[in-house]
């Protein structure tokens, strides 16, 4: 169990590349009172932190795994602590960034040099004490590029639901246009965590859309999947995506045109490792985090579990995988279903060959007509009322185009006729709402609809899958019954995982065109007894 201190966001920080004699990381390592810890403020931070740190290293993780990957200009990060340990600095420019009161303590009786041999250069320290080791002209103070120690650009906080704390943190990632993403915390900072999460938004939304708010006017614990977490003391992470956050007045898109499944897994690497870092400096732990991706977001988590099997523990970032209602691959049974998604990545790349690269949905005035003429006629399909084609829309998605199953909805609806007169696990006017307020993704990249279709066509290899065999995390692989249902099972079948789970959700197993939809997992009703506890359960046991 952690304690969480609400004098809020102090900052601590320290890294080590450090060798290990004959004793074990549990007799090496002794952690420091809390009282006792030297830190520097959060906004300090904000301004020191000219990179993203290649690594970050626990209390309870082998250290030997860093040492063995590091690398020259490597910046590692390390929990604070005293430790006894021989240390060995094979390679140049090293930099070790304290996260609190950091003592790296050479056990022998003389004093030894820290570098394993003389041609090494510039160990680079901050918030570290060297004790019983050989002074160097090498060994300096780390300093901070002033040029890019903007990386963090803002944050704020905001309380929802009476004690939870949500803070956004826009961070640039990177030095083209717009690399930058938001990371959001919910927190209740007045209790202990219990669990932590990290969250992916789908397609044509972020965050706050489809976790935070999903269409509700005032978000709570009933209506909002982040905060019935973080009420239930589950530190909850998520992310915006950069391309979410280009304009929508923005003319000239030709930048996008290679903005792929790639890009937003280097994007979602990077932001989790701000999150443990920040996580660790409020006393949660600079621990691995367990990660769920919905809809787009589960190509991206596989994508980035995947790449995590290529690079060193101590590099890695993911402890579990939650794929929340997407599947890419697809069984015989589904044949069908791959097929037309090796139509549909044909037809991207041949909208990017034309020279358009992005998607837009286009349904916010639609709602926003169905919401203030409900009976008005619908410029879209003239036969229907502006109400009638936003419901239809939701509960008989599969008629509108291509969909991963037969019959895929956002929203199971009610009928009388062949036109929805209603929802049957949400409210309707969160469906409208949900889709009026769309505020996010006005240009989703085609590339990432290619690089999701081909992966579920499976007629080449691509970055999302091609260590899919060789991820062995546990998996909770959730569906919905009248959404991807049970298309989604084979996945995680083809992962070398030794602890899958499935949980459809399913209410009319012979109909599951009625049946819960996409969306409902994060706005019906009874989501949060039938999805949202059964989720909880999971992360605090993982």
């Amino acid at each position: 169990m952690k304690n969480y201190h609400t004098t809020v966001y102090q900052i601590l920080f320290l890294i080590s590349l450090i060798m290990f004699g004959c004793s074990t990381d549990e007799e090496a390592f002794r952690e420091i009172d809390i009282e006792q810890q030297q830190s520097i403020s959060f906004d300090d931070l904000f301004d020191k932190l000219d990179r993203i740190p290649n690594m970050i290293v626990s209390n309870n993780e082998s250290l030997k795994d860093a040492l063995k990957d590091s690398r020259p200009g490597d910046l590692i990060i390390l929990a604070p602590g005293i430790y006894d340990l021989p240390v060995s600095v094979g390679v140049n420019n090293l930099s070790l960034f304290g996260a609190g009161k950091i003592i790296i303590k050479n056990p022998k009786d003389s004093e030894g040099s820290i570098f394993s041999n003389s041609n090494v250069q510039n160990l680079n320290l901050h918030n570290v004490k060297l004790e019983n080791y050989s002074d160097s002209p090498e060994i300096k103070q780390l300093q901070f590029d002033t040029r890019r120690n903007k990386r963090f650009i803002s944050y704020t906080k905001e309380i929802l639901a009476g004690d939870i704390a949500h803070y956004t943190f826009s961070v640039r990632l990177g030095n083209k246009d717009y690399d930058y993403v938001n990371i959001h915390r919910l927190i209740k900072e007045s209790s202990n965590t219990l669990g932590e999460v990290f969250m992916v938004h789908g397609a044509n939304q972020n965050f706050t859309d489809i976790f935070l708010r999903a269409g509700a006017s005032i978000p709570s614990e009933t209506t909002s999947l982040p905060i019935f977490l973080a009420k239930s003391d589950v530190d909850v992470w998520g992310i915006d995506m950069a391309w979410t956050r280009v304009p929508e007045k923005t003319t000239d898109l030709s930048f996008m045109k290679d903005w792929g499944i790639k890009r937003d897994v280097q994007h979602l690497n990077k932001a989790m490792k701000i999150a443990r870092i920040i996580s660790g400096i409020t006393k949660q732990g600079f621990g691995k985090m367990n990660l769920m991706g919905f809809s787009y977001g589960s190509a991206v988590l596989y994508g980035a579990a995947g790449y995590e099997t290529t690079i060193n523990s101590a590099r890695r970032n993911i402890k579990g995988v939650i794929p929340v209602d997407q599947p890419i691959k697809y069984s015989e049974e589904y044949a069908a279903s791959r097929e037309t998604s090796c139509v549909r990545g044909a037809e991207a790349a041949n909208a990017i060959e034309d020279g358009t690269y992005f998607r837009a949905l286009g349904l916010s005035p639609l709602a926003q007509l169905a919401i203030n003429d409900p009976n008005g006629v619908s410029p879209a399909i003239p036969s229907f009322t502006n109400l009638q084609f936003i419901l239809f829309v939701g509960a008989n998605t599969y008629a509108l185009g291509p969909s991963s199953t037969p019959t895929w909805h956002f929203v199971a609806g009610v009928y009388n006729g062949p036109i929805p007169v209603d929802l049957n696990f949400t409210e309707k006017e969160r469906w409208l709402n949900l889709l009026a307020d769309f505020d996010s993704g006005p240009y989703m990249p085609f590339q990432i609809l290619v690089d999701m279709f081909e992966c579920e066509c499976g007629e080449k290899a691509t970055f999302i899958d091609q260590n899919l065999e060789d991820i062995n995390l546990p998996i909770l692989n959730v569906s919905a019954h009248g959404g991807s249902g049970e298309s989604t099972f084979l996945t995680p079948t083809l992962t070398s995982s030794s602890e899958i789970e499935n949980l459809m959700i399913e209410f009319f197993p012979d109909n599951p065109e009625l049946d819960f939809g996409h969306a409902d997992l994060f706005m019906a009703d009874n989501a949060n007894s039938v999805f949202w506890d059964p989720l909880r359960i999971w992360i605090q046991s993982h």
